[in-house]
């Protein structure tokens, strides 16, 4: 099954052992990747589109809300921290 030719395409292809791959020092794109995934795959565009309007000076909410629900999917023992690695700003706490 390994040594199977690849099927005919207009372009040209690689061959892969599916059995031989391995995932060494994944970047966290990855997991943003995933969390989109999940994001459309539980249709949150269709549920919140309606409940957030952009503001009047046209900020996107939604790609907002898109932002801070996928840093805390991915890092959910930090509330601030998508504050300090994207804006740059010192959060500190009482």
């Amino acid at each position: 099954m390994d040594d199977r030719p690849a099927p005919e395409l207009a372009c040209e292809g690689v061959q892969v052992r599916l059995s031989e791959l391995s995932l060494h020092h994944p970047r966290q794109f990855s997991g943003c990747w995933l969390a989109l995934r999940l994001w459309d795959q539980l249709d949150l565009d269709g549920f919140w589109a309606e409940k957030l309007r952009p503001s009047r000076k046209g900020t996107p909410w939604l790609n907002v809300l898109k932002g801070l629900v996928c840093q805390r999917w991915l890092a959910p023992g930090s509330e601030w921290r998508l504050h300090r690695q994207w804006f740059g700003v010192r959060v500190e706490t009482a």
